[in-house]
């Protein structure tokens, strides 16, 4: 039986000051006992974007 995904995040979330690297990623299917976050994109994100340029 397979889970279908309501929403795939692909990114990177970096706070403050630094760098992000990333090479050779992957996906890989799991069972259900495999735990997750269990984020709620509604309660995180908002609906509409907050920032439109990179000026501070």
């Amino acid at each position: 039986m397979y889970t279908l995904a309501a929403i795939l995040n692909i990114g990177v979330l970096l706070i403050g000051k630094g760098q992000v690297w990333r090479d050779n990623v992957s996906f890989q299917e799991v069972d259900l006992n495999t735990p997750t976050t269990e984020l709620l994109p509604g309660e995180v994100f908002p609906d509409y974007p907050k920032k439109l340029t990179f000026e501070e």
